[in-house]
């Protein structure tokens, strides 16, 4: 494991242009980890070293730490070795009694140097603290490597310098104190060309009067003159329109170039920001509904700085779920919420580089209760406020931790695929061998064809693709290899998660002066914005076709050009030719002269002056005379605060307009009212003839419980209020004939009909209608008076007076057979005298049953 192999000058080197910060995370964690009085970081050959300590002004190091270690490793066949009792007179005076030290070493084997832990009296590492420390050790190793590749890779990005001139959009040139052209690159020499015909060569001035206004050469003239005195500023420009380009803003930097400590040229970059000035307010809408929806979400989370892991900013949902309060959590660190022995774990795996890719992990950790959680993860990187940051979105999986189990190792297989979402990068060079590329290309490829390529792969022949797919990259190849810039799209049916089924490819060659020696390429994933695309013309159709059943149609007024744009729907609605084209004065002739047009007037000079949107119904008089009712709703665009721009929808109300007329009536006849329940603002509304039934003035405002107390006490309202429970809570309807008590106090059967509105599951609206009944149910009464009392003769007829009939009926058969009878013939007669006056009580009872009512002969 010894190897004394010193560090080359080069690696020596990049130490020492280290920044004094970069290795406050190692320090920082090993100080909280270990009770140590003194944590360095020191390098074999270089002067510079780090510590942390109790004192920071108690050691000032004037000797090379690695320098002393480096002879105790011949005895030691460890990397990490204990020096005990050290004699020379620095550690004695300064109390250090033992010195820990792990060696440091780089991936060829030389040593680079120690990161030491000086402790106060004899200690002794555990081996999970030798395990933190190899990892801190790693951690410091990586940020030299990563430092000294950044630097190699200057050389790559030297030789792309003059393909991004190449292939920029941006307008770059140079020139001299005598602000004559010194170089420039070929978007500015052709644009040039292009308007005026002129080929500019260094020695020229570049202020063509020809093709720049007086305006813009004094612009120039001012801003260079500033920039010659050493400063370096960008100037965002209006640039009014010309016969040789459209009016624009432009972003303009003038960066100085010194020679001999004087200011000789300037190197100017003018850049078209018209799009990003358009787009400024559209940003800041939509970083205002990102907080909204962070600090809002009910799902927890937060964002914490790259570099210090400490917290910046929480929202309420992680707040209430971990116990911290918002002043706790923005003075602790993600390492607070961690159990210690995973603080090794998450130092290994975070990145102080880490980009804007989207990651997901899985995580312990400890509420402030001192419970321990798992968590799962999901965080991209921004810039907030100016830091590095990352976004976090935590969900607790606690519970389904043991479920996950068995999807462990599933989720260790795929964890590259789902954390990289970054764009593909990758080139090659003149013979189709690859020479860069970065994780997200390399693991496409390897997901796809099996093999996982390496650089000098020829990409043409690739393992795994079949001889189709192989040639069909080779000819794209030859294509950007022969000079072409190109941008390809490329579908795929047979692709999974890993990308999407569209990819946007651009090629742009690589040149060594006229040379050809490679190629770059750029691939993105488009699938989600291909099907936006396909979407948008769905909806387009869906709304052309929607809008000409519904008679709605839309409409514009360009208040900069004074122009007006109306569909094929609205100019149908005011009976006008499709070919016919509007003017801006001919609009208010639609509205009827005098109080109608001034009041349609008034209200246009009010949307544009205070920017707001609007929605009325009024009629109109179309081309042909006919008087019609419409709905104008519409809103107005602005820039820089000042409306340019009307727009909006015309919808036809006529049939509506008559369609409310008929329903109207015919609810005044069948004496049915309508009603309805905001249930989140609890607000009622009844209509008129809701109103009508309960007898309250047409300005009455119901509540909900006074809508309810209207139902007569009793078996009426606990029926309506189980009814309207039933359906706000299980979205039930019903239909029920219950009595109501008028504002007057009178009694009056209703039928009471209702249902719910459902919005994402959840009741939002209940509505329905309420008829009188009352007379309904006074006719359904005197029939059911009737049917008693038919009952009641019935039984009469076919019990009481069957009785005296029977009687007379027998004495009459025994006066036919009177000499068998033992009673005299006047006992006889008596008998049916007898019977016969209780058949007449019976008769009369009838009679007199049937008409009781003077007023309603029943029968």
């Amino acid at each position: 494991m010894n190897n004394f192999t010193p560090p080359n000058e080069f690696i020596t080197i990049q130490i020492e242009a280290l920044q004094e910060n970069d290795f406050d995370l190692v320090l920082d964690v090993a100080s909280n980890i270990f009770d140590s009085s003194v944590i360095c970081l020191s390098f074999l050959g270089v002067k510079r070293q780090w510590f942390r300590s109790d004192d920071d002004d108690a050691f000032n190091f004037d000797f090379n730490l690695s320098s002393y270690l480096v002879q105790y490793q011949f005895s030691n066949s460890d990397d990490i070795f204990n020096i005990k009792h050290p004699r020379e007179a620095f550690f004695i005076e300064n109390g250090i009694a033992s010195i820990i030290s792990k060696t440091l070493y780089l991936s060829n084997g030389a040593i680079l140097g120690h990161i030491s832990l000086l402790n106060s009296s004899i200690t002794e590492l555990s081996a999970k603290e030798q395990k933190i420390l190899r990892t801190l050790s790693q951690k410091a190793i990586a940020l030299i490597e990563q430092n000294q590749l950044n630097l190699e890779e200057l050389v790559f990005e030297k030789n792309q310098l003059k393909v991004l001139l190449s292939t920029t959009n941006d307008y770059i040139w140079c020139i001299d104190k005598n602000l004559n052209l010194i170089s420039a690159n070929k978007t500015y020499i052709d644009t040039i060309k292009k308007h005026t015909g002129k080929i500019l060569k260094g020695g020229n001035s570049f202020l063509l009067k020809d093709y720049y206004t007086d305006e813009l050469i004094e612009f120039f003239k001012e801003q260079s003159q500033k920039a010659f005195l050493g400063n370096a500023f960008s100037v965002d420009t209006y640039i009014p329109a010309t016969k040789w380009y459209n009016e624009q803003w432009m972003e303009i930097s003038f960066q100085p170039i010194y020679e001999n400590a004087q200011v000789e040229k300037l190197v100017i970059n003018a850049r078209n920001i018209t799009k990003r000035k358009k787009d400024k307010e559209k940003i800041i809408k939509s970083k205002e509904q990102y907080e909204l929806l962070f600090l809002s979400n009910p799902q927890p989370m937060w964002i914490y700085d790259i570099e210090t892991l400490a917290f910046l900013e929480i929202n309420e949902a992680a707040i209430q779920h971990y116990g911290y309060s918002r002043g706790e959590f923005l003075q602790m660190t993600l390492l607070d919420i961690r159990p210690k022995e995973d603080a090794y774990k998450y130092l290994d795996h975070s990145n102080p580089k880490d980009g804007l890719d989207v990651n997901q992990y899985e995580w312990r950790h400890i509420k402030k209760n001192g419970d321990t959680i798992f968590v799962l993860i999901t965080t991209y990187g921004l810039n907030y406020h100016g830091r590095r940051a990352r976004h976090v979105l935590i969900n607790d999986i606690t519970e389904q931790k043991n479920y996950l189990q068995l999807l462990e190792n599933e989720k260790a297989n795929t964890s590259a695929l789902i954390n990289s979402t970054d764009d593909l990068v990758w080139s090659i060079d003149e013979n189709q061998c690859l020479v860069t590329a970065n994780d997200a290309y390399l693991n496409l490829i390897e997901h796809f064809g099996g093999t996982r390529i390496k650089q000098g792969d020829c990409i043409n022949n690739i393992k795994g693709f079949d001889d189709e797919v192989n040639l069909y990259w080779k000819a794209l190849n030859e294509r950007v290899l022969s000079g072409e810039i190109f941008t390809h799209e490329l579908y795929s049916q047979n692709v999974d998660s890993i990308w999407g089924s569209w990819s946007e490819i651009r090629f742009n060659p690589i040149k060594d002066g006229d040379k050809i020696r490679g190629a770059a390429m750029f691939a993105r994933n488009i699938s989600n914005r291909k099907e936006i695309e396909l979407a948008l013309e769905t909806n387009q159709r869906i709304l052309l076709e929607t809008s000409e059943v519904a008679r709605v149609g839309g409409w514009e007024i360009d208040l900069v050009n004074q122009t007006v744009s109306w569909s094929k729907i609205t100019k149908e609605i005011h009976e006008l030719p499709l070919d016919y084209d509007v003017k801006i004065d001919e609009i208010l002739h639609f509205y009827r002269e005098g109080e109608n047009r001034e009041r349609i007037r008034k209200l246009i000079d009010t949307v544009v002056a205070e920017a707001k949107d609007f929605d009325f119904e009024t009629p109109i008089i179309t081309a042909k005379g006919n008087e019609k009712w419409i709905r104008v709703k519409g809103g107005v665009a602005t820039i820089e605060g000042k409306s340019v721009r009307i727009h909006g929808m015309i919808q036809d109300l006529e049939d509506i307009k008559k369609f409310e007329v008929l329903l109207k009536e015919t609810s005044e006849i069948g004496r049915v009212g309508g009603w309805q329940y905001d249930i989140p603002t609890k607000k009622v509304t009844w209509g008129s003839i809701t109103k009508e039934i309960h007898e309250v003035p047409i300005d009455y405002e119901p509540t909900f419980e006074s809508s309810m107390s209207s139902y007569k006490e009793g078996e009426s309202r606990n029926a309506i209020i189980e009814a309207v429970n039933n359906a706000i809570h299980s979205g039930t309807p019903y239909d029920l004939e219950v009595q109501i008590v008028t504002a007057k106090g009178k009694e009056r059967w209703v039928r009471a009909k209702g249902r719910v509105e459902l919005a994402q599951g959840k009741p939002i609206r209940l509505y329905g209608m309420i008829q009188d009944i009352n007379d309904q149910k006074k006719h359904l009464g005197e029939i059911e008076a009737q049917n008693k009392q038919l009952r009641e003769i019935a039984w009469m007829q076919s019990h009481v007076v069957r009785a005296p009939v029977a009687r007379i009926m027998g004495i009459i058969n025994l006066l036919n057979d009177f000499d068998s009878v033992e009673l005299s013939k006047e006992e006889l007669l008596q008998n049916i005298l007898d019977s016969a006056y209780e058949l007449d009580g019976i008769i009369r009872k009838i009679n007199n049953t049937i008409k009781t009512d003077h007023n309603n002969i029943l029968i």
